[in-house]
């Protein structure tokens, strides 16, 4: 972030590593850098607001105070459920060789979650799990069975609806082929959850973002239940193109079926990122004026986070402008 940048900039002056002038070896009042409007502050949509710097400040970064660029929510990583409109689990499923049917897909919202340093208390709990399914509609008590209509050698995008598990989401794989006397099913698999909040644009959140771990259900794995990027007849997170890739074997070469589980991490789905600005002036640029264009009409706090700093130290403060924005002028 550029504010990342400034602050860099500002450890490098107080290390010496920066050489200064004369003038330069003072540190400024903050109190004497400041911004200003023109005497009215109403403006139109489309129209360029100006702002005069005064008192060369080091270093200016700006909020707008438009949805997503507010200075009070420059450190907020959530928000509140009651804003979220829509959530969505969007995968792209890919089937490849040998026999249908070996994946099911679950979400839960009352899942505490496996342990991750722990595999046989994780494969314990994976097993407890398993056994309560039932044989035939693959059904389990406590998790919602997605629906996934599987298409051979071709890529199908399915998206769920998963509003209801916000508070807490949690989503599994279930991969177990139905016989080892011939090709057992490779799946590939690329997805993410799509969160849309009242007022902002969509936040996409990775499938690296939901913290899955792999647990193999086969005795082979049993003191290593992790076991996972091992190739054939393992789960892959490691692959290039895709986010999950559960690589199957031919007939015959494994004396078993494959039988894993692909857990996240639950998680509440109302991460957002900090609002964030802009840099307007840097140490070294020449900048009194600074110009921004609003695109929709309302009223607005511009925030200024003004900052002087070299070698001696640095001090801080930051301005709030209202700005009024109206509708433009049409033509009749």
């Amino acid at each position: 972030m550029k504010m990342k940048k400034i602050f860099f900039c500002l450890s490098l002056v107080a290390a010496g590593f920066v050489s200064v002038s004369c003038e330069e070896d003072i540190l400024h009042d903050v109190d004497e850098t400041y911004v200003t409007l023109s005497e009215t502050n109403t403006y139109r949509v489309g129209d360029e607001v100006r702002f005069q710097l005064h008192g060369n400040p080091d270093y200016v970064y700006f909020f707008s105070g438009e949805v997503g660029s507010q200075y009070e929510y420059r450190d907020r990583t959530t928000i509140a459920m009651d804003d979220l409109e829509t959530c969505k689990l969007v995968v792209e499923y890919t089937a490849v060789y040998g026999l249908a049917g070996a994946l099911d897909v679950y979400a839960s919202k009352t899942f505490e979650g496996l342990k991750g340093d722990d595999g046989p208390a994780d494969l314990a709990t994976m097993q407890s799990i398993q056994a309560t399914m039932n044989p035939e509609t693959k059904e389990i008590p406590g998790w919602e069975k997605l629906p996934y209509d599987e298409v051979a050698n071709t890529p199908t995008v399915q998206e769920y609806d998963i509003t209801e598990y916000a508070d807490s989401f949690c989503l599994a794989f279930h991969w177990n082929t139905p016989a080892f006397d011939q090709t057992q099913r490779t799946y590939r698999m690329n997805l993410s959850v799509k969160t849309k909040f009242k007022g902002y644009d969509e936040v996409t959140t990775p499938a690296g973002s939901l913290g899955f771990l792999s647990v193999s259900m086969n005795s082979d794995y049993i003191t290593d239940p992790y076991f996972h990027d091992q190739g054939n007849g393992s789960v892959r997170f490691l692959a290039t193109g895709y986010d999950i890739i559960m690589q199957g074997v031919a007939a015959d070469v494994l004396p078993y079926c494959l039988d894993s589980w692909v857990v996240s991490t639950p998680r509440p789905l109302n991460n957002i990122a900090p609002d964030s600005g802009h840099s307007v002036k840097a140490f070294s640029d020449d900048v009194t004026e600074y110009g921004y264009t609003y695109t929709k009409p309302g009223t607005y706090q511009a925030s200024f986070v003004i900052t002087n700093g070299n070698y001696q130290g640095m001090n801080r403060k930051v301005q709030h402008v209202t700005i009024n924005v109206i509708d433009p002028i049409t033509a009749e």
